[in-house]
């Protein structure tokens, strides 16, 4: 399986949160090319801002006890670039990668702590950023966020996503 494949893995996940009304944001952790844990944000209906797509996977695979070791053999795929919450969740689960489709400038952290660490010259062997590579099937990732908007009444999070479709 590839990346793309896996990626149109985690996008089939965001469309069942679409379908249920929230943002559509799904996750899933692989480890080789075995699913591992899959995910999709669930807290907006619920105004339960923690429950994002990263959040709920990287819970789900933290609690099968792999070791360090095998953590940092396994990926991470979303459909929109960490915040700053899941990005330092999936350092604290020691995820050795994350792939994302919409890289999100307006809360997304992957440069902000790329160049936070690198600045800083602190190197915590255990505890480092995964590697990070965006834009993976942006334009289906995109997708996504153009069906929701179509849906959803005007808001916070239809006036966040009108922004990454546009940029």
């Amino acid at each position: 399986m590839n990346i793309d494949d896996k990626m149109r893995i985690a996008l089939e996940i965001g469309k069942k949160s679409l379908e249920q009304g929230e943002l559509p944001v799904g996750a899933v952790i692989f480890k080789g090319d075995e699913i591992i844990g899959r995910a999709y944000s669930s807290g907006e209906s619920k105004q339960q801002f923690l429950r994002h797509a990263e959040m709920k996977v990287l819970w789900e695979v933290d609690e099968q006890g792999y070791s360090v070791r095998d953590r940092k053999n396994m990926q991470l795929f979303v459909t929109l670039e960490p915040c700053m919450m899941c990005l330092g969740a999936a350092m604290g689960a020691f995820i050795g990668e994350i792939y994302y489709s919409v890289p999100s400038p307006i809360d997304g952290a992957v440069a902000l702590a790329e160049s936070s660490l690198n600045s800083n010259n602190v190197e915590i062997p255990s505890y480092t950023l995964p590697k990070c590579f965006g834009g993976v099937l942006q334009e289906e990732g995109k997708e996504l966020l153009k069906r929701y908007v179509e849906i959803k009444e005007e808001g916070a999070l239809v006036n966040f996503c009108k922004k990454l479709i546009s940029l």
